[in-house]
């Protein structure tokens, strides 16, 4: 599932933001620490992740610590969807 849930994020984030920004993004990438992301654009990310993933993402989920980077992105949504890649 990882590899699959990198893909459509990465989707996300080529189709929303500019390529300049986009080019060299990976697991582990800042994404608020370089601003890659303002909180208008964390709100539509959620917005995909719950109609891509048909999941839940309470508002209480929406902290820096789930947004960090796309590791963080991917492991929230993996426990909200009750999946366990870490094995």
């Amino acid at each position: 599932m990882p590899h699959s849930v990198l893909s459509r994020l990465l989707a996300w984030f080529s189709e929303t933001l500019p390529s300049s920004k986009t080019a060299e993004l990976n697991e582990d990438s800042e994404l608020l620490d370089s601003r890659l992301l303002d909180s208008v654009q964390i709100i539509d990310l959620v917005s995909y992740i719950e109609k891509e993933f048909n999941v839940a993402v309470d508002v209480a989920e929406v902290i820096p610590e789930n947004f960090s980077n796309l590791r963080s992105i991917i492991s929230m949504i993996e426990r909200l969807s009750g999946s366990d890649s870490s094995t």
